[in-house]
């Protein structure tokens, strides 16, 4: 019994490790997969620069990819790492076994008037797509409320998650009224419903919504100031 137990936790234990060979890290505070930064542009560009981290000890090859899930005209211009390269995908390049790598950034072209964009960042090993870490990135223009007062405001978490039929939205915020928007991947808005007061519940059908990877979110006066994923079975 005690080997099986024994067995049982090292299986666990190595199966957590593949899931961490390539971390993130930003302004000196971990980035878990799913998680959403927001980032404040002060003029036309913003230059975004994750340090990422290889958690084994060979080294790998590995690559960054940006997506953008939203309709705006803020735009990834190039993604650099040892090179730049222009556009949404990095060139190849290597990260040392148990190093972290701080070469790497991300450039965007960011109008004054462009909506919040919203970015899913991708880092992975070339060899093994498995060892994916990723994150969403929220853009605001120059013109934006200052992010310091805004980040983290929105307390949001859907249940069932996966889900079928229905879904119930807790949330939490500081402000009084709000839209909760429903994203598929396109990052086209397929579902709203309006929130008011500052914690709430919100039942939402989504029996009528083919399988697949979905984002939700808050737009209240800051813009959209949280996103999370939800699993639609």
């Amino acid at each position: 019994m005690k080997k099986t137990l024994f067995f049982a936790l090292l299986v666990s234990c190595l199966s957590f490790a593949q899931s961490q060979i390539l971390t993130v890290a930003y302004n000196d505070e971990a980035v878990n997969n799913g998680d959403t930064l927001t980032v404040k542009a002060t003029s036309d560009d913003l230059i975004f620069r994750p340090v990422l981290y290889n958690n084994e000890p060979l080294n790998i090859v590995a690559q960054i990819a940006g997506e953008k899930l939203n309709n705006t005209t803020t735009e990834i211009t190039s993604i650099c790492a040892g090179v730049c390269r222009a556009g949404y995908l990095s060139s190849p390049f290597i990260i040392n076994g148990n190093s972290s790598y701080e070469q790497s950034y991300i450039d965007f072209s960011v109008p004054e008037d462009a909506a919040d964009g919203l970015f899913k960042i991708s880092i992975y090993d070339t060899a093994d797509r498995s060892t994916e870490a990723y994150f969403y990135l929220i853009v605001k223009n120059k013109n934006s409320v200052n992010i310091a007062t805004t980040q983290n405001t929105i307390a949001l978490n859907a249940y069932p998650n996966p889900a079928k039929d229905k879904i119930v939205v807790e949330y939490s915020m500081d402000e009084n009224s709000g839209t909760l928007v429903l994203y598929n991947m396109s990052g086209k808005g397929i579902k709203e419903v309006s929130v008011s007061g500052n914690s709430g519940r919100i039942a939402l059908s989504i029996s009528d919504l083919p399988s697949g990877i979905y984002m939700y979110g808050i737009h209240n006066s800051q813009g959209l100031t949280n996103v999370k994923k939800l699993v639609i079975r």
